[in-house]
């Protein structure tokens, strides 16, 4: 089921963050990710609109929407290719009807193919100022974007 995220729900969702993060961006150093946790938790996660994936009070992932950019979408380790992060993104495809954009680094092959996959495509290459490393921006692109 996918529901909106509460606040007191917010430490569960960093450390979801934290672990996914680590794992999928093994090419940028652990300590980045952990000491960016908590503003993760404090700063980002109040600011955007968060959807939690949870069945039986268990959550298994989440996608957070600032305005019409995925700020993030990440499922727990054990269960990712099992269609919660395409069940999330295609719930806030339907739900903001607009022209998302998100940022994805060019390392992260998983990643970058899952949004292929899903109807992005990538519109620019760039520089991540914080680590150093390779991103793509990447848009959806449905039938009323172009």
């Amino acid at each position: 089921m996918i529901r909106s995220a509460e606040k007191r729900e917010y430490p569960t969702l960093s450390q979801l963050w934290l672990r996914v993060s680590i794992h999928a961006h093994h090419f940028i150093p652990a300590e980045y990710w952990i000491d960016n946790v908590h503003d993760m938790e404090t700063l980002y996660l109040p600011q955007a609109d968060n959807w939690i994936y949870s069945e039986k009070n268990k959550i298994y992932g989440f996608i957070s929407i600032c305005d019409d950019y995925i700020a993030a979408l990440f499922v727990d380790i054990p269960y990712q290719r099992h269609g919660i992060g395409k069940a999330l993104l295609d719930f806030v495809k339907d739900k903001y009807l607009v022209n998302l954009t998100l940022n994805v680094y060019k390392e992260n092959l998983q990643g970058v193919y899952f949004y292929l996959k899903n109807g992005f495509i990538i519109k620019e290459e760039t520089t991540d100022i914080q680590t150093g490393h390779q991103e793509y921006i990447m848009q959806y692109c449905n039938n009323n974007y172009r």
